[in-house]
């Protein structure tokens, strides 16, 4: 009897010593910091090396950066770029300079311009489904899943990113659908579908 309540107790400090997340050094880390508004911001500033930011559009008229209203001069760049011609003024005629030529050069305008371009290192978001719930948008039967993509914090261990996203789509489609992403608080189930005012009316009649 004592052997195998030994070995139960060995068993059962075994479980628990697997079920434990293993510790972690955080002296081989830099501090965590928790930043104030302002501190974020000069932060920021100073690893990109910005010295001053570049005043916004005054409302005095008299100003040499006041805000515009003419309509007219309004439009910074009338003339876009033809799609078709690449940067060197060479036409695009086929599908293979396209793809190695035109397009290269568009992503990377954008990219440029507009969304910035991506780290080379970025983390690997493993995503699970939490809930999965039918419902109806309108009229229209969809499935709503409730997901969780957890980003490989490997390179700084001492904070869990987790993305909460609600995924939405069409019960009835046997092909890809568009999917449309949006950034909030939280995100949340579809709301149930309500009756219409005039079906309301037509239950009280």
């Amino acid at each position: 009897m004592k052997k195998l309540t030994f070995f139960l107790l060995i068993v059962a400090l075994g479980y628990t010593a697997l079920a434990q997340p293993p510790k972690i050094d955080s002296s081989r880390y830099p501090r965590l910091t928790t930043f104030t508004a302002q501190q974020d911001h000069d932060n920021m500033m100073q690893q990109l090396g910005i010295k001053k930011l570049r005043p916004g559009p005054s409302g005095n008229e008299s100003a040499s950066n006041h805000a515009n209203y003419d309509e007219s001069i309004a439009n910074p760049c009338p003339q876009l770029p033809d799609v078709l011609t690449a940067k060197d003024g060479k036409k695009i005629t086929s599908a293979d300079s396209w793809w190695k030529q035109r397009r290269p050069e568009i992503v990377s305008d954008i990219e440029k311009e507009l969304y910035g371009r991506l780290p080379r290192n970025i983390p690997k978001v493993t995503w699970t489904i939490k809930v999965t719930d039918r419902e109806f948008v309108g009229r229209v039967p969809v499935i709503a899943k409730m997901l969780v993509g957890h980003v490989d914090n490997s390179e700084y261990p001492l904070i869990n990113v987790d993305i909460n996203m609600m995924l939405v789509v069409p019960m009835n489609v046997k092909g890809p659908v568009p999917v449309l992403m949006m950034f909030s608080g939280r995100p949340s189930f579809p709301s149930p579908a309500q009756p219409a005012p005039e079906d309301m009316e037509r239950i009280r009649v």
